[in-house]
C-alpha cells in the first residue's frame, strides 16, 4: 500500500516494506533527484519518503501526476525485482558455459540430457 500527502512544496509517501524492500525504493526514486530533492526513511513497517521539487512548487496537477508515476514506477521496479530473482539461475548457467574452458567434446557430455547420452 502506498499513501500519500501534500503539504506545501512537500510530498509525503509512505510505502508498505513488506511490499516493496529498500533496494526497489532507492532504484525507483534514484531517478526522479534531476527534478526533486528526494529523501528515504526506513521506519518500523513502512518507507516514508519526502519528495520536494528543486526549482518551482508542487501544484495540485503534478502532485497527481507523481502520485500515478510513483505507484507505476514501484510496480515496474518491483517486476523487475522478481524477474531478476527468478532467472538468477538461467544467467549463472550463460556465464558459466560463456567462460568455461570445455572442449566440445566435454561440454556435449556435460550439457546435454541423460536420456540423450
Amino acid at each position: 500500500m502506498i499513501t500519500y500527502s501534500k503539504e506545501r512544496n512537500l510530498i509525503t509517501c509512505l510505502v508498505d516494506s513488506s511490499i516493496y524492500n529498500m533496494d526497489i525504493i532507492f532504484k525507483c526514486f534514484y531517478w526522479y533527484g534531476k527534478l526533486f530533492s528526494i529523501e528515504i526513511c526506513k521506519k518500523e513497517d513502512f518507507v516514508e519518503i519526502l519528495i520536494e521539487k528543486k526549482e518551482g512548487i508542487i501544484d495540485e496537477v503534478m502532485f497527481n501526476k507523481l502520485r500515478l508515476k510513483i505507484k507505476q514506477d514501484l510496480i515496474d521496479f518491483k517486476t523487475r525485482d522478481i524477474v531478476t530473482k527468478e532467472t538468477k539461475s538461467v544467467r549463472e548457467l550463460i556465464i558459466a558455459k560463456a567462460f568455461s574452458n570445455l572442449s566440445d567434446e566435454e561440454e556435449d557430455i556435460i550439457f546435454t540430457s541423460p536420456v540423450d547420452r
